[in-house]
């Protein structure tokens, strides 16, 4: 497993260790963890799939969706509806909703939500993948 480092002077943020599965599965809490794929989910869907029928928009979303779904282990139907979500089958475009549940939880609380994004960086690296952040993602968390 791939691990992260991030520093950040003068705080007790200093040294952050970042493996993503332990993060976003066994650190994360289930809400927290559930609101960032479907966070994921809704910003490819706006960014790349929505009204567009380009088979490789959507294969990249579709492949960059499980790379997160395999590190945060949440269950199979809860991936499968996050699926549909990305497909835009019961999604929401208001995603308040997720940022603020993801920013509430305690080890993001703790750590900064800086760490959210070192988990995505490293799973991208680790899987072979380059994927752009998208500004949605960056900025809201």
């Amino acid at each position: 497993s791939s691990a992260t480092s991030l520093e950040s002077s003068g705080s007790e943020k200093a040294s952050i260790f970042v493996n993503p599965s332990v993060v976003l599965h066994d650190q994360l809490s289930c809400a927290a963890s559930f609101a960032l794929v479907d966070l994921i989910a809704s910003v490819l869907r706006l960014d790349f799939c929505q009204n567009n029928d380009h088979l490789n928009d959507i294969e990249f979303c579709t492949q960059a969706l499980e790379k997160v779904l395999k590190c945060t282990a949440l269950p199979e139907r809860t991936n499968a509806t996050v699926r549909h979500h990305l497909m835009g089958e019961g999604s929401t475009d208001d995603i308040a909703t997720f940022v603020t549940l993801i920013k509430k939880d305690p080890i993001i609380e703790q750590k900064g939500a800086l760490v959210i994004l070192a988990c995505l960086l490293s799973i991208f690296i680790e899987y072979g993948s380059c994927i752009l952040c998208s500004t949605e993602v960056a900025s809201a968390v």
